[in-house]
């Protein structure tokens, strides 16, 4: 008898989307999951994942049950730019010598992200993850525009900003251990903002450094989502 389908909707479609860079990085074939069914898996060893809103308990059961596991909650905030502060002097736009630095930044910056917390990934591979993340922008590969900050004649931090039809969204966001408590991811933030647009950013919300740095930027909770990992 064939097995029968774990429906959500009433789509034929069964929708896991290959995820060409995120294979790349890991060694093998990964996919995320798009919330149709899980009739068919992909098949042979592979990673997947899931984003599902926190308050769909159907979908939470589903995804449970075919053997994902929950590794984190993540927080959208979100702000509605009504005017811009003061450029903080301390930052520019991003120079394709800053590339290096960059990466060694975001290689260093992260211990919560889902890459960093699932102990099926590999020590360091979340490091590296995020250093070819923050990389992809020199390359022309992901990203509109990356500010950094610099501080003591170092540079210490960078943002980078993705631009959507219906506002910015920040892709990317980090100071180096060494540089925080001195303001610039705030700064980083608020450099980031155009007036009258809307910004989005992410986050976990096990981070809470990172939400409340949010919040006190004026940004606002929108929702939030679980995170679900599947290694085959």
């Amino acid at each position: 008898m064939p097995r029968r389908s774990r429906k959500l909707t009433n789509s034929p479609l069964v929708c896991f989307r290959p995820d060409a860079w995120l294979s790349q990085q890991i060694g093998k074939p990964a996919y995320r999951w798009q919330g149709i069914t899980l009739n068919d898996l992909p098949p042979g060893p592979c990673f997947c994942y899931a984003k599902v809103p926190e308050t769909n308990h159907q979908e939470k059961k589903v995804l449970e049950d075919a053997g994902f596991t929950l590794v984190e909650t993540s927080v959208i905030y979100q702000k509605q730019v009504s005017q811009v502060e003061a450029s903080d002097p301390r930052l520019r736009e991003a120079r394709a010598g800053d590339c290096e630095r960059v990466k060694q930044i975001a290689g260093c910056s992260f211990r919560l992200s889902r890459f960093h917390v699932d102990p099926k990934f590999s020590p360091g591979a979340g490091n590296r993850i995020k250093e070819a993340w923050a990389g992809n922008f020199f390359r022309g590969a992901r990203g509109d525009r990356m500010l950094v900050a610099e501080e003591s004649g170092d540079l210490a931090g960078f943002i980078l900003i993705l631009k959507k039809p219906r506002g910015v969204v920040v892709d990317l966001v980090a100071v180096d251990p060494a540089f925080q408590g001195r303001g610039l991811g705030p700064a980083l933030l608020l450099a980031a903002e155009t007036k009258g647009c809307r910004i989005t950013a992410g986050t976990q919300k096990a981070n809470t450094s990172s939400c409340r740095m949010y919040e006190k930027c004026g940004y606002k909770p929108s929702k939030s989502e679980l995170v679900y990992h599947l290694h085959r």
